[in-house]
Parts: structure tokens; C-alpha cells; sequence
């Protein structure tokens, strides 16, 4: 999905048209076998959010879902320090550009093509599991079942993500908690470029 601007380069009229039919026939498909009335996209692209939005018979629902950019890139350099893959090519000055660039077409996009939006931190998220949850059931007009929630402990259920944290193969009992390693392992350098970076952006956030 992160190709989907270039679609719109001269020239690729043709392609557009072939890629927006197969787009809509995918989710039409998707809604017809699961049944659901509500289908879940974690490909993390606002441009895809927004093609989506155009179809007349796809409602959208963008839950823009922020971290402390600092626990972010607390989380890059543990990876980076591990060697996983791109993770290791990545400074900490690009993860603090690209961080406030995210965030702000995360909240830009759905205002400029009229899709609802909800905001939703990290930290709420685990800290408030049922509350957080039960505001994006509310947006999409669902009914809330929070059966899976036990306080800070959530239920999993098999699911088909196909990309993201190891967790998602997780099932059965999980606890939720935040993840702050980042306040005792993330070099003072790091932070200090982190800091002089986003102070202000993040701001926004309450962070």
C-alpha cells in the first residue's frame, strides 16, 4: 500500500482503474464470506484508508492508534541492536521525522477525504483496555463485547494478520502492560535527538 501515490503519476489511468476494481472486489468478498458487518484493515496506510473511501458502498473508519515517539524509538534501536533486518539500517533521526510524518497524514488524510476518525493512544489502550475499546465500537456503530477483557488480561483469539508484532500468534491469556524499557535502555544520545526533534509535535499527543 505504501505504492498506491504513484498511481496517480501520469500515465497510469489504466492501472489505477484495474487496481481500484480488484480493491473492490477483494473487500465485497471479504464482507461476503465473513459475514462481518465490519471488517478490520491493519495495512497502517491513511492513502489506502482513503482509496477505500471512495468506493460509495465502503463506509470508513479510521482509528489513528499513536505511541510516545520516544518509546518508539526506544523500540527501534532494541531491534536495531538485535539486527533485525531493516530495523538496523534505520537512525534515530530518521525514526523521529518519520514518526511526526505518520502521525500527521494519519490525522490529515481522513479530514481531507471525510472519513470519521478516532484518536487513540498506546498507553490508554493498555491501560484502559475496555474503555478505549468500547469508544471504537461505539464510532463504528457496533455492539461492544468485552467478554475477552479481565482486567488488564485479554483473551486472544486465532486471527489473520499477516504482518506485525510476534504477538499476533499469541493465544489465550494475555497481560497487558506498557512497554517502557525504553526509560532505562535508550541511550541518553538518542533521546537528546528525539527530544530536540519532536518536542514540540508531540505536544499534541500529550506527550
Amino acid at each position: 500500500t505504501r505504492y498506491i501515490p504513484l498511481l496517480l503519476l501520469p500515465g497510469s489511468k489504466r492501472r489505477l482503474a484495474s487496481y481500484f476494481k480488484q480493491l473492490h472486489r477483494l473487500h465485497m468478498a471479504i464482507s461476503d464470506v465473513s459475514g462481518s458487518g465490519v471488517n478490520v484493515d491493519s495495512s497502517k496506510s491513511v492513502f489506502y484508508g482513503a482509496v477505500l473511501g471512495l468506493f460509495p458502498d465502503i463506509e470508513v473508519y479510521t482509528v489513528h492508534l499513536v505511541r510516545d515517539v520516544r518509546a518508539s524509538e526506544g523500540s527501534m534501536y532494541r531491534l536495531k541492536t538485535e539486527g533485525m533486518g531493516k530495523f538496523a539500517r534505520r537512525n534515530t533521526w530518521w525514526n523521529s521525522v518519520r514518526w511526526m510524518a505518520v502521525n500527521f497524514l494519519a490525522e490529515s488524510v481522513p479530514k481531507i477525504s471525510g472519513t470519521r476518525y478516532l484518536r487513540v493512544r498506546y498507553e490508554d489502550l493498555i491501560n484502559h483496555p475496555e474503555v478505549t475499546l468500547r469508544q471504537i465500537s461505539d464510532m463504528v456503530n457496533e455492539a461492544f463485547s468485552g467478554d475477552f477483557i479481565d482486567g488488564s488480561n485479554a483473551d486472544l483469539k486465532k486471527t489473520h494478520t499477516l504482518a506485525g508484532s510476534r504477538v499476533r500468534f499469541k493465544e489465550g491469556s494475555l497481560e497487558l502492560k506498557l512497554d517502557e524499557r525504553w526509560k532505562e535502555k535508550l541511550p541518553l544520545k538518542n533521546l537528546e535527538i528525539v527530544d530536540f526533534l519532536t518536542k514540540r509535535f508531540r505536544g499534541r499527543y500529550g506527550y
